[in-house]
């Protein structure tokens, strides 16, 4: 998966949620992407490495962290 479909399936499913900081959650997500592609990973290794988008919004479920 491409950096921007895994942003955007977790912006979708943070919004889902009902996540108040949702945008902040994106993008400090956004900023892991380029910090571990600097690093010489690809998108598809970093977003695989950080799993499912639905899985990770359900840990902001809420609002609550």
């Amino acid at each position: 998966m491409t950096k921007n479909e895994f942003l955007a399936q977790l912006m979708s499913e943070l919004n889902k949620n009902d996540v108040a900081d949702a945008a902040d959650v994106v993008s400090e997500y956004e900023q892991h992407f380029a910090f571990k592609m600097a690093d010489g990973y690809s998108e598809a290794e970093i977003s695989a490495k950080l799993g499912s988008p639905a899985d990770l919004a359900a840990q902001f479920e809420g609002g609550k962290a």
